[in-house]
């Protein structure tokens, strides 16, 4: 067995975590794109460590019909391939003192190993989930700078108008066609907040939850710009969304607004779910540029 490499490793993990979350079962399918999409990253290392899931057994790959569920993982294997916490929460201060601008666009190793108080081996396994997520990259020499963000007014403007152009559009592709298994389980979990009331739920949980949801739908539309499109904001947009979801009542509102466009789907009128979706755009936009000042500016 090739012993895979730091990326194979943390892509694994992240496809491992992906099918615990959902509950996947023996059987149940796997695509590349989707994943690709869902991770932000190209199909070459999404497929490199399927591979690396594969040789665990984990799943399969069937000539033809592709990437399979085989069986659930043993608690061993389960321990290789999970994540800890502790790194999200290490997460969410990072990318929340970047858009309160405590810390600026450049930044060094040693710096932030003495602002988080952590050793390099974790900082440098969260900049690698980091930069696989395209929230950072490898600037001069060892340093590493974060990706621009929508951190104005303007920009969240132009991040909602574009949206607004494409996502209700993807809704009425020609291509449009569900999935019913994906449409089934993100209306689940949609469920399952609202019946919990989103207690405990970490700020990146919720924003994968909306950003899955919103992802969903391009890949129905199967259309490659559309999907290009939305996995781009969704990673532009993560930073002010993890900073900005401390308000209870407005994510359940929101899933309470997602639940409704599934269910417009679910029923076939796609004019109104492409209608309610423009709504749930409008409401988020109005929202969010009121977090920013008229006289702010990018970075």
């Amino acid at each position: 067995m090739i012993e895979p490499n730091q990326l194979q490793r943390e892509v694994a993990s992240a496809i491992f975590g992906y099918i615990i979350k959902n509950n996947l079962r023996p059987g149940e399918r796997l695509t590349e794109r989707m994943l690709a999409n869902r991770l932000g990253l190209s199909r070459s290392p999404v497929r490199a460590a399927l591979s690396v899931l594969s040789q665990e057994g984990i799943i399969e790959i069937r000539p033809g019909d592709g990437w399979f569920v085989r069986k659930l993982p043993s608690k061993q294997v389960e321990r290789r391939f999970t994540t800890a916490s502790d790194q999200d929460e290490l997460i969410e201060r990072m990318l929340k003192d970047r858009f309160l601008r405590v810390t600026g666009v450049y930044f060094s190793e040693s710096e932030f190993i003495a602002r988080y108080g952590i050793s390099r081996g974790i900082l440098r396994k969260i900049l690698i989930k980091l930069s696989q997520e395209g929230l950072v990259e490898r600037s001069r020499g060892n340093g590493w700078r974060f990706s621009p963000i929508l951190s104005s007014r303007n920009t969240q403007l132009a991040s909602y108008e574009f949206r607004l152009a494409i996502e209700p559009a993807a809704i009425m592709a020609e291509g449009f066609a569900i999935e019913p298994e994906i449409l089934d389980r993100c209306r689940t979990e949609h469920e399952q907040f609202l019946a919990e009331k989103i207690a405990g739920v970490s700020v990146a949980r919720l924003f994968e939850l909306n950003a899955e949801f919103h992802g969903m739908l391009a890949e129905f539309s199967h259309n490659e710009f559309f999907m290009q499109g939305i996995a781009t904001h969704n990673r532009l947009r993560r930073i002010v969304e993890y900073s900005t979801s401390d308000d209870q009542q407005r994510m359940l509102r929101s899933c309470q607004e997602h639940l409704s466009i599934i269910e417009a789907i679910e029923r076939g009128e796609r004019h109104w779910a492409a209608t309610l979706m423009e709504r749930h755009l409008k409401t988020a936009r109005d929202r969010l540029v009121n977090l920013f000042s008229s006289d702010s500016s990018p970075d």
